[in-house]
């Protein structure tokens, strides 16, 4: 009531009164401090009252709005008194006069008149010695001895026999607030995994300790938002808004990109939200079912469940769980062993990182991956020794005379079809690729991503990392080497600088100037610029620059999803065992693939006569082809990644390092022939190592490493010519000691 008439009063003389918010925060903070007493903080709370003159009017529209519950109390013959930290004069308001005539009930409220001054004289005694039943505020009523076997009403209108009473109705609102999150946590199970693998699902509702580790995260975050917000319906609904709509999420990340949501997809919630409108994305009937229960739920929560604990006890509740989270749930969610068993894939793949993670169920997989973003210190890391190993290696200029332009262009979703001997692809499809493979390097990197994750391959390429972090700061890459050795640094995408941050991150990672949809390629007035006329913008951009140039180009022309309808003239030849739909979306795919590999012809023969140049060309990872990868089984694509073959065949994707006259002749090499298969960290000290360039000290040290381990993958690597699920002996201790130097370069800021 108390706050309710200071939001009235305060409203209706706003400039006399536009100060008591802060004034009342203000006592309260004196309060909390002990700096002063409860006395002087209720004297000085209701002083602002003599800044207006209270009329009869105000307080009769006041007593209109707001409603007394429980007033039938009144209505028997027994002796009574109403307790309570607000002024008498506003009880009474609601004391209808013939009560109070009657002498059956007496009112104890603050001595404040309407003027706001303090008059003790109806101060409440000390002493209960008149067996009357007090109605009032707890601590009040506690604090004057008065609440001993008597009838105890919160000012909201909830009525208990005893204290204990009210204790138990505490405990039933907080085991209810655990109950409902344990269902809140096998929803998100359930939502969030059963298009994936329903027996998967199965297995970790099964699974008491599985479950338990599930159900933690909702649980303890279900008691945060009760003790925070006060309110039972708000924390369970914004819980379920939490984790069920994760799960939701997840259902649709996985059937579009084969990917499972994680806590670093967070940082690009808006991202997702735009390019979803992409997608054909509609709740199932099953997700309706869901979202009208928990509605239902929620209203009966807010009909039948009022906040009754007050802030102080709240604050204490609040403190013992989250001490509970930072401590034991801490160690259960986060710990690795833990995390490491329940790893077992029973149904799915079990070398693919989905299915593993999916596995484990997903409110635990998600809430685990809170503390894997990023990239940890590895163990047993020193500082000093990471700097020596790096030392061993100087880093080096490039003679003004080599000073090629170099161009990295990654390429959506491009990968050779043509290479699986039971596909029959119309060779114009490839032509364009086929034909310049023929005067270039070409080879396979192996990434660590599958129809989606663009940002992975695109940022390894540019700083030669194997795990990637939050770029926040400026940070050592390769853009920052060619920088210092004087390059203009270019970044081109003609799509909006905002997705994956790109337009934030690129300048910390030595990129000068960034081009995108917004800044530049908006001028096309088109959605999805033709690789055609991007590349001639590439070529543009580096015959004007008057230094060495140095491009990072990402594509997007060719992006999924594709549609399951075709009607041009099909680009693969029908078999026996097809189905419309997924040919429809190989075909709508290599149509796409057609017009890139048309555009990589005649870019390279518009660079053929200029300025000494190397353009390297390189898929960023295999397409998405249909929910559940309908189109790789359509098309018989071995995806087994418990196989070498399966495991290429996943990861794969083609480059293609080309270089123009100019560059053969000043390089001294004709850039032709077969390239390794590698990781995406090693495609710029490749290029190094073919120039006869050393670079700096860790381009140097990454050629080192990629000669003893040339992919560091999703749980495999490949050593000499064999790929092995784990690295020993000395193998091991180069792949240490590459973490080691990663993390101190990642941590040392470069200057501008």
């Amino acid at each position: 009531m108390d706050k309710a008439f200071t939001r009235f009063m305060v409203r209706r003389h706003i400039r006399k009164l536009w100060y008591v918010g802060f004034y009342h925060f203000y006592l309260s903070l004196l309060l909390v401090l002990r700096i002063q007493k409860k006395e002087r903080y209720f004297q000085n709370y209701w002083r602002f009252l003599d800044k207006v003159h209270i009329t009869s009017d105000e307080l009769d529209r006041f007593k209109n709005r707001f409603k007394v519950k429980n007033l039938i109390l009144l209505s028997d013959s027994r002796q009574k008194a109403i307790v309570g930290q607000i002024p008498e004069f506003l009880m009474s308001l609601f004391i209808p006069r013939e009560v109070i005539d009657s002498g059956r009930v007496k009112i104890d409220g603050l001595a404040v008149d309407q003027e706001g001054k303090w008059t003790p004289t109806s101060a409440v005694s000390k002493q209960d010695s008149t067996g009357k039943t007090y109605f009032g505020d707890l601590s009040f009523i506690f604090k004057n001895g008065k609440f001993k076997n008597k009838y105890v009403v919160f000012n909201n209108g909830i009525a208990f026999k005893t204290v204990t009473n009210m204790l138990l109705y505490w405990f039933v609102q907080m085991m209810l607030v655990v109950g409902i999150s344990i269902f809140i946590g096998m929803a998100s199970v359930i939502v969030g995994g059963y298009k994936y693998s329903f027996p998967m699902v199965k297995d970790v509702l099964m699974d008491s300790h599985l479950l338990m580790l599930n159900c933690l995260a909702p649980i303890l975050m279900g008691l945060t938002l009760y003790f925070l917000l006060g309110r039972i319906w708000l924390g369970t609904g914004l819980n379920a808004l939490i984790f069920v709509g994760l799960g939701i999420a997840n259902h649709y990340k996985l059937m579009f990109g084969d990917d499972a949501v994680q806590f670093a997809d967070l940082q690009l919630v808006s991202e997702a939200s735009k390019m979803s409108q992409k997608y054909a994305i509609q709740l199932t009937w099953k997700h309706v079912v869901l979202v009208l229960l928990f509605i239902a739920v929620l209203i009966m929560l807010r009909n039948y469940f009022k906040p009754v604990m007050k802030f102080q006890f709240r604050i204490v509740g609040l403190f013992l769980v989250l001490l509970l989270t930072f401590t034991w749930g801490k160690s259960e969610l986060f710990n690795p062993d833990t995390y490491g068993k329940a790893a077992y894939v029973k149904y799915g793949n079990i070398w693919k990182a989905t299915s593993q993670y999916m596995t484990r169920g997903f409110p635990y997989a998600f809430a685990h991956s809170i503390e894997s973003t990023g990239v940890s210190k590895p163990e047993g890391y020193n500082k000093a020794e990471a700097k020596a190993l790096l030392d061993q290696y100087k880093s080096q200029n490039i003679p003004d005379k080599k000073k090629v332009n170099v161009v990295m262009i990654m390429m959506e979703a491009y990968n050779d079809f043509s290479k699986y001997p039971q596909l029959e692809i119309d060779p114009s499809v490839y032509a364009g690729l086929k034909n310049v493979e023929k005067e270039s390097i070409s080879g396979h990197l192996v990434t660590n991503i599958f129809a989606g994750g663009t940002i992975d391959t695109e940022r390894k390429t540019v700083t030669g990392y194997s795990k990637l972090q939050n770029f926040n700061h400026n940070t050592d890459s390769f853009a920052w080497y060619f920088k210092n050795q004087g390059y203009q640094t270019q970044a081109l995408h003609p799509m909006y600088g905002w997705f994956y941050n790109r337009r934030n991150v690129d300048p910390v990672l030595g990129i000068s100037d960034f081009k995108y949809m917004e800044n530049y390629y908006n001028k096309y007035n088109q959605f999805v610029v033709p690789d055609k006329t991007f590349f001639k913008s590439i070529h543009s951009f580096s015959e004007k620059s008057k230094k060495p140039y140095f491009n990072l180009s990402v594509t997007y022309q060719n992006h999924g999803p594709y549609a399951n309808k075709y009607t041009g003239t099909p680009l693969l030849k029908w078999q026996d065992g097809y189905n419309q739909a997924d040919y429809a979306i190989i075909n709508n795919y290599l149509a796409g693939i057609n017009k890139t590999s048309e555009a990589i012809e005649e870019l390279t023969n518009s660079f053929k006569n200029d300025k000494p140049t190397v353009i390297m060309f390189y898929g960023d990872h295999n397409p998405w082809l249909g929910e559940q990868n309908s189109v790789y089984k359509m098309l018989n694509i071995d995806l087994n990644l418990g196989t070498a073959q399966g495991y290429q065949n996943y990861y794969q994707t083609p480059y293609v390092m080309w270089a123009n006259k100019g560059a053969k002749k000043v390089l001294k090499n004709d850039f032709v022939g077969q390239g390794k298969d590698f990781s995406p960290m090693y495609l710029l000290p490749e290029f190094f190592k073919q120039a006869d360039l050393k670079g700096d000290s860790y381009m140097q040290y990454l050629q080192n490493t990629e000669n003893k381990i040339s992919v560091i993958g999703e749980n495999k690597y490949k050593v000499g010519n064999k790929y092995v699920k784990s690295l020993t002996g000395k193998d091991k201790k180069t792949y240490d000691n590459l973490k080691k130097v990663e993390y101190y370069r990642l941590h040392e800021k470069v200057s501008d």
